[in-house]
C-alpha cells in the first residue's frame, strides 16, 4: 500500500517532464551541480559558479546542503542520472510520510484498515501536494515528510526492550533528512513536535521519571550523530546566518499572502486558488472533511478513557493555536523575527494537518474501543470511509487538473540542463551573497572571473585586475566565511551587491595569480564534526549487524 500511495502521488513527476513551478526545476539543477561535483571530486561542493550569481556562491552553506548533497551521489551512483534520483526521492518523501503515520497509528493499537487514515489525511492534504508540485517545494517536502517517519521509529525505540537495527536506521535516516533539508522545517517542525510533546505527557501524566532513561540516552545520541552528519553546513549555517543579505531583507508580513490566510479559502470543503495568487497550483485548504468527522466523533467523547481525551485535547489545543496565527494578523505579525522567518504563514498548514491526522487517530481510538457507544461507532467508520473517498478524490484532482509553468519543462534541456555553470530559465535567487565586509564603492574599476574556468572547491587561476592599487568589484560571490582569498589580491570589503571588492596586493600591473578556496573557521569545524559522526554511524551499524548475526547463528545451534 505505501508503494502504491507513493507511485499514486509521484505519477505527474514520472510520467511528464513538467517542470510545475520554477523552484522545482531550480532545486534539481542543483542536484546536478552537486552530482557532477561528486562525481569528478567524490566530494559535495559549497558552492554554484555562473554570471547571474558569480563565482563560489555559496548557496549550499546556508540552504539544504545534505539534501542536494545526498540526492546528487544518489545520481552520481546511477551513472548521472539526475531526474531519476530526483524523482525517487520524492517517491520515497511519499513513503515516508505515509509509512510512518500507518506504523505510528499500528503502535499505539489501530486495527484494519482505519490504521490508514492519518497517514492519507497527511498526504492527501492540500498543502502537501502543493509543495510536490503546486510549489515546486521540494527541500521542504521531504523535510517534512521525514517527520512521522521520526516519530514512529522514536516512539518504536523508546518502547522496545532493547535497540532494534531497523527502526534505529530509520530512526537516523529520518533526522539527518529532517535536520539537513529545509531550515525552515528545522524551525518550525521542532517546535511543534516539542510543543505537542510536552502536550501529550501532561496529557498522560507522564513526568522525566517515567521515562527510561536508557532508551532517552539512545534517542539522544542517535539525534545528536544525526545532527553531527549534518554539521558540515548545519554549523557554518548557524554562525554566519546573520552574514549574508537574506537576514537584511524585509520579512513578509500577514498580509503579504493574505488571501491564503481568509478563513473562506482555508475552510472552502473543495479545493481553490485565490484569484490573485501568482501561483495556480497552490492550494492551502486543510483536511475540513476529516476535521468535521472528528469533531462529529468528539461529541461524544464523554465515556473515552481520560488519558486518550487529554490527549485528543492536547492536540487540538495546538491546532487552535496555529489556526489563530494563520488567521489573525496581529498574532503573526507580533511574532520574534526568526520565527517569522518562515516568510509565508501558510507555511503553518503542514502542522496544521499533522494535528488534524492526530486527531483523526485518536478518533479512530476512541471508536475502536466503543467508547462513544455502540450505534455512534457503527456510523463512524462509513462516515470514515467517506472522508477518506473524498479527500483522495480532491488530491487526484489536484494532482493533474491546475496548469502549471509549461515553460520550465525539462524535456527542454535548454530550459534547465545546459550547464553547471549556467542557472535555469527559471532562477531568481541571489540570497546568499555577503552582507558583513564594509561596502567599498569602486566606480567602474571591476574584475570578471569567468563562472566556466571555476571546477572544484580550490582553484589557481591567473586574472588581470585593473591597474593600481585602487579597489575593485568582482564577482566573488561568498563572504570571507565562505571564501579564503589570497595570491595577488587581497579583500577589502564588498560591493553594495554583496561580491568581494579587492585591491591589488603589490604596484605591479598586468596579470597575477590567485587562489579562491573553501574558508576554514566554522566550515572546517562542521567537517571534523561531519566526518567523525558518520565514523561511529558505520562504526555502530557494523557492530549492530555483527551481533544480529551472533544471535542468529546462536539460535540456529
Amino acid at each position: 500500500m505505501v508503494i502504491l500511495v507513493a507511485l499514486v502521488l509521484g505519477a505527474p513527476a514520472l510520467f511528464t517532464h513538467d517542470g510545475f513551478m520554477r523552484d522545482f526545476t531550480n532545486h534539481l539543477w542543483l542536484v546536478w551541480v552537486q552530482q557532477t561535483a561528486i562525481s569528478h571530486h567524490l566530494l559535495p561542493t559549497y558552492f554554484i559558479s555562473a554570471p547571474q550569481v558569480g563565482v563560489f556562491y555559496p548557496v549550499y552553506e546556508f540552504y539544504g546542503g545534505t539534501l542536494y548533497a545526498a540526492t546528487g551521489a544518489l545520481a552520481a551512483l546511477l551513472g548521472g542520472h539526475v531526474t531519476v534520483a530526483y524523482v525517487a526521492t520524492m517517491l520515497l518523501s511519499v513513503a515516508a510520510a505515509y509509512g510512518g503515520l500507518l506504523w505510528l497509528a499500528r503502535q499505539l493499537g489501530v486495527r484494519s484498515w482505519p490504521a490508514h487514515a492519518p497517514a492519507i489525511v497527511f498526504v492527501t492534504s492540500a498543502y502537501y501536494v502543493s509543495n510536490l508540485y503546486g510549489r515546486g517545494a521540494w527541500p521542504e517536502c521531504v523535510a517534512t515528510s521525514a517527520i512521522p517517519l521520526l516519530v514512529a521509529s522514536g516512539l518504536r525505540l523508546a518502547r522496545a526492550p532493547r535497540t532494534e537495527l531497523v527502526p534505529a536506521s530509520l530512526f537516523v535516516v529520518a533526522a539527518v533528512v529532517f535536520l539537513g533539508s529545509h531550515n525552515v522545517t528545522l524551525l518550525l517542525g521542532s517546535l511543534a513536535m516539542i510543543a505537542i510533546g510536552l502536550l501529550l505527557c501532561w496529557a498522560l501524566r507522564i513526568s522525566p521519571r517515567d521515562l527510561p532513561a536508557r532508551r532517552l540516552v539512545v534517542l539522544g545520541g542517535l539525534l545528536a550523530l544525526a545532527a553531527g552528519v549534518n554539521a558540515w553546513f548545519l554549523v557554518p549555517n548557524v554562525v554566519h546566518a546573520s552574514d549574508v543579505q537574506v537576514s537584511a531583507q524585509s520579512l513578509f508580513g500577514w498580509k503579504a499572502t493574505g488571501e491564503f490566510n481568509a478563513p473562506g479559502v482555508l475552510f472552502n470543503p473543495l479545493r481553490s486558488v485565490p484569484s490573485a495568487s501568482t501561483s495556480p497550483g497552490l492550494f492551502v485548504q486543510i483536511p475540513d472533511w476529516f476535521l468535521l468527522w472528528v469533531l462529529a466523533v468528539g461529541t461524544a467523547w464523554g465515556g473515552v478513557r481520560r488519558p486518550l481525551r487529554r490527549s485528543g485535547a492536547a492536540i487540538a489545543a495546538v491546532l487552535l493555536a496555529l489556526l489563530a496565527l494563520l488567521m489573525i494578523a496581529p498574532l503573526w505579525d507580533a511574532l520574534p523575527r526568526t520565527l517569522r522567518d518562515v516568510q509565508f504563514p501558510y507555511r503553518l498548514n503542514t502542522y496544521v494537518v499533522l494535528c488534524v491526522a492526530g486527531l483523526v487517530l485518536f478518533g479512530v481510538l476512541a471508536v475502536q474501543e466503543r467508547s462513544i457507544g455502540a450505534r455512534r461507532g457503527r456510523l463512524a467508520r462509513p462516515a470514515l470511509a467517506g472522508a477518506i473517498a473524498v479527500s483522495v478524490g480532491l488530491c487526484g484532482w489536484q494532482l493533474w487538473a491546475p496548469r502549471t509553468e509549461g515553460m520550465f519543462s525539462y524535456r527542454n534541456r535548454s530550459a534547465v540542463f545546459v550547464s553547471t555553470h549556467i542557472t535555469p530559465h527559471s532562477w531568481y535567487d541571489e540570497s546568499y551573497t555577503d552582507a558583513s565586509a564594509p561596502i567599498v564603492y569602486t566606480g567602474d574599476r571591476s574584475l570578471y572571473i569567468d563562472p566556466s574556468a571555476i571546477g572544484s572547491d580550490h582553484v589557481s587561476l591567473t586574472v588581470t585586475p585593473p591597474p593600481g592599487t585602487a579597489p575593485f568589484t568582482t564577482n566573488i560571490a561568498g563572504g570571507p566565511y565562505a571564501v579564503r582569498v589570497s595570491g595577488g589580491i587581497v579583500p577589502v570589503g564588498r560591493s553594495p551587491g554583496g561580491t568581494v571588492v579587492a585591491r591589488r596586493r603589490a604596484t605591479v600591473s598586468g596579470p597575477v595569480r590567485i587562489t579562491l578556496s573553501v574558508a576554514g573557521g566554522a566550515i572546517a569545524a562542521g567537517k571534523v564534526v561531519s566526518a567523525i559522526s558518520l565514523l561511529v554511524l558505520l562504526g555502530l551499524l557494523l557492530f549492530a549487524v555483527s551481533r544480529a548475526t551472533r544471535r542468529r547463528r546462536t539460535h540456529r545451534v
